[in-house]
């Protein structure tokens, strides 16, 4: 299985959004939590705005689409980072390689620190984040916050 990042082009945009729209969709990728959806449309939307950088990749599996990646500007040189896969595709080890692939190119871009939060109950995505290096800042309202540096 070769994983594959890209920057989201036109192409694929407006098939995309969609596709997300649909609440099927949602549901069959597993996506319930609204931060996520939210910060997802807010830097599609608003990235030009709020002069913040913003990246969304799309994550391809021998060319097809299983997920996503949003790299956005907190401040300065931090940055956050959302990822999904959609369910079918889970427990692969794709989010791994994604998100290994997604900092090169923010060493590339000279981020210094990523941060993340996932949901207290999502096992499987804590797990992730320890694996790729990232501590564990604070649990707040059922959600835990993760920081890794970059070198």
């Amino acid at each position: 299985m070769k994983i594959k990042i890209k920057l989201y082009d036109k192409k694929y945009f407006l098939k995309y959004i969609y596709n997300l729209l649909n609440f099927k969709t949602l549901k069959s990728m597993g996506i319930f939590n609204k931060r996520f959806v939210n910060n997802f449309f807010k830097n599609i939307f608003l990235r030009k705005k709020d002069k913040k950088e913003s990246y969304l990749f799309m994550i391809l599996s021998d060319g097809k689409i299983v997920g996503g990646l949003d790299l956005t500007q907190l401040s300065g040189r931090n940055f956050n980072v959302g990822a999904f896969i959609f369910k079918e595709y889970r427990n692969q080890g794709i989010a791994e390689k994604a998100i290994r692939k997604l900092f090169v190119f923010a060493k590339k871009k000279k981020v210094k620190k990523i941060s993340g939060i996932n949901d207290l109950n999502n096992l499987a995505s804590i797990k992730l984040v320890i694996k790729l290096g990232y501590k564990k800042i604070k649990e707040e309202k059922g959600e835990i916050f993760w920081e890794k540096i970059l070198k």
